[in-house]
């Protein structure tokens, strides 16, 4: 069997969100939620400062049926389970990445979950939402701009571009080994320079210079649309077995979903 991981993108009070935005998920979670009738167990994890780890059991007190079958025997029984227990015979997993500000989810019908749970920890507005692929469709949608997110790791490509030069002549230390550049604008209008820098971008990311692009922006009825330019697909499979009682080891879930964003990480830098 496989589940499918799906990529999408965090949104935090309008913003991409910066690791100090993300502590409380892991110092401050709850076990424990419930949202539309529904029972979650929950466990939260931070992995080497770069990931968020999340593993939800869930499930619901009702239907209650009075009678069950025992498979054994083939006979009918009593319901041994009271009206106000819930069975938490269902599972789902999430993973962050907090260097790319990238989200995996393995189900797309938990994301009206996970965006009250995270808010009800942060105390903030959070929104999980698809990315825009195409430059040329951002381009023609978008009409204000947020923020915008690069990352670039150095290589002999990155160290002709005009960014990696100016952070190279600043700070006089030479090329550094990677960078990130994040700006936050408050809904700046797109102009044409921009739309200049976007097709830019786009040149860099097929010349190998950078590794990812981030744009956040508004479009003309100010509903928030995103731009990720980036070679990861919108779904990851992992392939393996559920155990006896039709649920996966979530350490087994774990080790798998780590090693394919890593191999696509590791790809990136290869380029």
């Amino acid at each position: 069997m496989s589940i499918s991981f799906y990529n999408c993108i965090m949104i935090i009070n309008n913003e991409l969100p910066v690791k100090d935005d993300l502590k409380d998920i892991v110092e401050k979670f709850n076990k424990e939620h419930t949202y539309t009738n529904t029972y979650y167990r929950i466990k939260v994890e931070d992995i080497a400062d770069q990931f968020i780890w999340l593993v939800a059991s869930h499930g619901k007190s009702a239907p209650h049926g009075e009678e069950v079958i025992d498979t054994i025997n083939n006979t009918i029984i009593n319901n041994p389970k009271q009206p106000h227990h819930a069975e938490l015979n269902n599972q789902f997993f999430l993973l962050y990445d907090k260097n790319h500000s990238r989200l995996y989810i393995s189900s797309n019908q938990k994301k009206s979950f996970v965006e009250d749970y995270f808010s009800s920890i942060l105390s903030k507005d959070v929104i999980l939402k698809q990315y825009i692929v195409s430059v040329q469709e951002f381009s023609n949608r978008v009409q204000s701009i947020s923020s915008i997110k690069l990352v670039s790791k150095n290589n002999l490509f990155s160290e002709q571009n005009d960014i990696m030069q100016d952070v190279k002549n600043t700070f006089g230390l030479g090329t550094p080994a990677n960078y990130l550049l994040e700006v936050n604008f408050n809904k700046v209008n797109k102009t044409d320079k921009f739309k200049d820098f976007l097709n830019k971008v786009l040149n860099w990311r097929n010349g190998s210079e950078i590794d990812s692009l981030i744009c956040v922006g508004n479009d003309d009825q100010d509903l928030q649309i995103l731009f990720n330019l980036d070679t990861i697909s919108e779904k990851i499979d992992i392939s393996l077995v559920k155990n006896d009682n039709g649920l996966y080891n979530a350490e087994e879930v774990k080790k798998l979903i780590l090693s394919k964003v890593g191999k696509h990480d590791s790809n990136l830098q290869k380029r």
